[in-house]
């Protein structure tokens, strides 16, 4: 058993424990937070020692206990358990879509996880953004969410739009182990120079 400010955990092998947490709390927070669109996979991946981290829950789901600390106290759980029980050199939160405003990379920026490309067939696939770039709401939306980019040499940053109107957003920060860099991209600049309104 671990306590840590008023919440805790054990370990356990038994199969009626899993069924029980599956049923009152993974599936509950699931439904509550996703809907249809919930995903249930973990797996520890002995070949490389990898934990991918996914199957969380609280009792019922309920909203509570996000608000009380009790959801954010589970990864911290996770982490305390992968690195005490011997065999798991990595505890990989998963990926999210790559803009610095998505609450998911701020939050998994907190536990000072370091971004990296997926080790898996996603590594390879890219995200391809192509917006008219004459459209008031879609240089807007450009400013106001900076996203991930990689390099040649497939490293990543942060790129930060902006244009005659708009400074780029820098006060939304990319620092964290794996984004090294930033670029500042001109939106008029970059609508000059394309006969075709787009951005790509």
């Amino acid at each position: 058993m671990r306590k840590q400010e008023g919440f805790d955990y054990f370990v356990t092998h038994e199969d009626e424990d899993f069924h029980q947490f599956y049923e009152t709390m993974h599936k509950p927070t699931m439904n509550s937070r996703y809907g249809e669109f919930a995903r249930s996979v973990s797996q520890l991946d002995p070949s490389k020692n990898w934990l991918n981290a996914r199957l969380i829950g609280v009792r019922n789901g309920d909203d509570l206990y996000r608000t009380n600390g009790a959801q954010n106290f589970v990864y911290h759980a996770i982490l305390h358990w992968a690195s005490n029980v011997g065999n798991i050199d990595v505890v990989d939160f998963q990926g999210c879509e790559p803009f610095l405003t998505k609450g998911t990379f701020q939050y998994k920026k907190r536990f000072a996880t370091e971004a990296i490309l997926p080790p898996n067939h996603f590594h390879d696939k890219r995200l391809l953004v192509q917006a008219n770039v004459h459209s008031p709401a879609v240089r807007q939306y450009l400013i106001e969410n900076p996203m991930l980019v990689i390099d040649d040499e497939d490293n990543l940053g942060a790129g930060y739009f902006f244009d005659e109107q708009n400074k780029p957003r820098l006060d939304l920060p990319y620092q964290c182990p794996g984004i090294g860099y930033h670029v500042l991209l001109d939106l008029d600049e970059r609508a000059a120079a394309t006969k075709k309104p787009m951005f790509t």
